[in-house]
């Protein structure tokens, strides 16, 4: 019992039965770091060379419309940033055969963005990427998780993560008006 228990706190990031909870309220956890094989197959990636950048880490299968339905938000709302405060897209493939991802992605026309491969889903089990996809990871430039979001709806995500990416951008925040009853900008 006691082993099944340290195993599903130490998956799950619970702190050890017993321990008092550290740090101040609203903390965002670091960004784990990670080095990776490039789907182009150039020098390896690695989340620390971004460091001081904010980042757009999308955990997606090339042939999920979802995926695609989000990247190709990303491509566009990243482009309406300004250069020098935009979010860094890096995508990291669940679908291991190298030949696939590439294949979907130029046929989609988003082939904008590295891609790397995680073959045995290192870079998952750090950011426990395992509900389902898309799951975009914003880190802020400090290199904290400032946000995450687990699959894509077309009524709602666009506008709440257009927020989210002028927030760890730095700039200004757009003013979110629905119909359906949430508007703000915070």
């Amino acid at each position: 019992t006691a082993a099944v228990e340290a195993r599903v706190r130490d998956f799950l990031r619970i702190p050890k039965a017993g321990t008092a909870p550290t740090g101040t309220l609203d903390q965002r956890p670091t960004a784990p770091l990670f080095e990776a094989e490039r789907l182009e197959g150039d020098d390896p990636f690695r989340l620390a060379d971004l460091a001081g950048k904010p980042v757009v880490l999308t955990f997606f299968l090339p042939d999920c419309p979802h995926c695609q339905s989000a990247l190709r938000f990303l491509k566009d709302e990243l482009s309406r940033i300004p250069a020098k405060s935009r979010p860094v897209l890096v995508g990291v493939s669940i679908d291991s055969r190298s030949y696939s991802v590439e294949t979907t992605l130029v046929e989609k026309q988003l082939d904008f963005f590295p891609v790397l491969l995680d073959p045995d889903r290192d870079i998952a089990t750090a950011y426990g990427a395992f509900a389902g996809v898309p799951d975009i990871v914003l880190i802020a430039a400090s290199g904290r998780i400032a946000y995450r979001g687990v699959g894509w709806v077309e009524k709602r995500d666009p506008s709440l993560l257009r927020l989210r990416l002028a927030r760890i951008a730095g700039t200004e925040v757009p003013m979110l008006l629905d119909a359906g009853g949430f508007s703000g900008n915070d």
